[in-house]
């Protein structure tokens, strides 16, 4: 295993797929809000906004902890989703916008931004070495290196 220590990256501009992501992430929030105000499901609202902030910030940010989030959370609020037992177009549509999230931060010019590229041999398929997702581990070379 190679130690690289800090590497500096060079983010550039936000690629498609991630804004992408983040324009579903946003509809999203929005339209779950909403509905959840209308019927009268406030501390929902109260829960789910500031988790979406934070992810927003960090995928705005290009942090590598807010993709692993813009991942999984996903597939826990479609879960959500899917028992609520709401048949209405507002649920359906949500489920669609869920699943776009992971799909677009899973290309590999998102997860170049999100910094999961290795410094070494250019794989796209970094795992965490440490909790907030700033030591990162290449999957194909084991070399590690700090962000």
């Amino acid at each position: 295993m190679t130690e690289l220590g800090v590497v500096r990256r060079d983010r550039g501009a936000m690629p498609a797929p991630v804004i992408l992501g983040l324009v579903a992430l946003c509809f999203y929030e929005v339209l779950s809000s909403g509905a959840s105000l209308l019927a009268g499901r406030f501390a929902s609202v109260v829960v789910s906004a500031p988790i979406a902030a934070l992810i927003l910030v960090g995928v705005l940010r290009g942090h590598a902890l807010a993709f692993r989030w813009g991942v999984i959370m996903p597939f826990v609020a479609l879960l959500a989703v899917a028992t609520s037992g709401d048949d209405t177009v507002i649920a359906m549509s949500c489920g669609v916008l869920l699943l776009a999230i992971p799909v677009s931060f899973s290309m590999p010019s998102s997860r170049r931004f999100f910094g999961l590229e290795c410094p070494r041999c250019h794989a796209t398929h970094a795992k965490p070495r440490d909790l907030f997702f700033n030591k990162r581990q290449c999957r194909a070379c084991d070399t590690t290196w700090l962000e």
